[in-house]
């Protein structure tokens, strides 16, 4: 079983902040997928559909 360490400052960080909600939900959900599926951080392209059912059109919201 994967673990994910959250800061608490992540919610308010520059980079996460100005986020749309969809981005924001895509963010912390690939954070856990990419936990989950040992890739470092990384999400292939054709895996980010896999990445937050309640995200449609994550392409359009991994970009921000």
């Amino acid at each position: 079983m994967a673990w994910v360490r959250y800061d608490d400052q992540y919610p308010i960080h520059r980079k996460v902040a100005g986020l749309s909600d969809a981005a924001f939900r895509l963010h912390s959900a690939a954070i856990f997928w990419s936990a989950r599926n040992g890739t470092d951080g990384f999400v292939p392209l054709e895996d980010l559909d896999q990445v937050c059912a309640q995200v449609r059109d994550p392409a359009r919201f991994a970009a921000e």
